[in-house]
């Protein structure tokens, strides 16, 4: 006889992907957040109680290279400083 699956937490809920990649999903308060973290690691926990409190989750940095790199290294200049709020 094979032992019971553990229940999920609360508030957890997962979908495929049209990839066929499973992505976990908090939802809480009408919101829904996603988690990075593969399931069942640490650091899936640590991302899960961290939607359930509802603080931010850290956005991970961009990968060297990439466009959205390049853009948030231009955005630490001082030409991008300089200019005005409603140009930026």
């Amino acid at each position: 006889m094979e032992a019971m699956p553990r229940p999920r937490p609360p508030y957890l809920s997962h979908e495929v992907t049209r990839h066929g990649r499973t992505v976990w999903y908090v939802r809480r308060n009408g919101k829904r957040i996603r988690l990075r973290a593969e399931f069942g690691k640490p650091e899936f926990d640590t991302e899960y109680q961290a939607a359930i409190a509802g603080e931010p989750l850290k956005a991970k940095a961009p990968n060297a290279g990439t466009l959205s790199w390049l853009i948030a290294r231009y955005r630490e200049t001082a030409a991008w400083q300089q200019l005005s709020l409603a140009t930026r």
